[in-house]
């Protein structure tokens, strides 16, 4: 039995048991979803086992007074790539869920880093999540682009935890940076628009939330069709976590162009909002 710590924010932390038949890929998972060997573990707890039945979705054991997700495989069994993206999947939807208690919101999102805070590109697929990912310049950095963990720190400050592309990782072309630097402070939240030239817009709370809410249901999609009983009170704890971020986070529409430089725009709008930012453009 092998034991993980991850520590997503100062007041949630998760621990994992990996049986000793777990595949090679889930100990590469949570490395780099950035857990580290314990020696001990306590709750919240997922248990990952290989054993004679199959099953990809969280199943809840009682374990004292508390209950273990428990995600299990076919041992030696060889899975798709899509049967590892069920299985990972179905290890961080416990997260997701605990995570909406604790007024953090999962995000269909990219994640950058300039100077020692993020920047998040909201939007569905095949909006230039990815493409603005590969043309962002030194010293700008791209921490992942696809899902990221934006969190509410006791202190009411926003941080913001990047998650792996699933389909990047199974595949074997995992190539950001990840979880390597730990939650980092947020600045500022930009929906993404395809546009013929660059530009953005600041828009007001209200629709900033609706659009939060979105883009958190994105997540949740994948788990709504079997396993969540309670769908109509998680998506109203997503929409009051969605308000309460929208009424302290900036929002902003970035139209985003294939030759422009929206990295600009975005210094600029940020630069405005925070007079003493050192985010001016050099």
């Amino acid at each position: 039995m092998r034991y993980y710590e991850l520590e997503i924010s100062s007041g949630q932390k998760w621990y994992f048991t990996c049986t000793i038949l777990c595949p090679i890929w889930i100990h590469r998972f949570l490395d780099a979803l950035g857990a580290v060997s314990c020696r001990d573990v306590g709750f919240p707890r997922i248990r990952i086992t290989s054993g004679t039945n199959s099953f990809v979705s969280p199943r809840l054991y009682a374990q004292g007074q508390e209950f273990v997700p428990t995600v299990g495989l076919k041992a030696r069994h060889r899975l798709s790539a899509y049967g590892k993206s069920s299985v990972l999947s179905s290890i961080l939807y416990p997260i997701y869920r605990q995570s909406i208690q604790s007024g953090s919101l999962p995000l269909h999102a990219a994640l950058l880093e300039y100077g020692g805070r993020g920047f998040l590109l909201v939007g569905h697929s095949n909006t230039g999540k990815t493409t603005c990912c590969r043309r962002i310049p030194p010293p700008w950095r791209a921490l992942c682009d696809e899902e990221a963990l934006l969190l509410r720190e006791e202190n009411f400050s926003s941080r913001v935890y990047p998650l792996l592309n699933l389909d990047d990782f199974v595949n074997n072309r995992t190539r950001l940076v990840y979880a390597t630097l730990g939650r980092i402070p947020l600045a500022g939240i930009f929906f993404l628009k395809q546009s013929e030239s660059d530009g953005i817009t600041y828009i007001g709370k209200a629709e900033a939330a609706a659009r939060l809410h979105s883009s958190a249901n994105d997540i949740f999609l994948r788990y709504e069709g079997g396993i969540e009983k309670d769908v109509g009170e998680q998506r109203l704890r997503r929409f009051e976590n969605a308000c309460q971020i929208a009424g302290n986070v900036p929002c902003y529409s970035l139209s985003v162009s294939l030759r422009g430089q929206f990295w600009v725009e975005m210094e600029n709008a940020i630069a405005q909002s925070e007079p003493s930012s050192r985010l001016a453009i050099a």
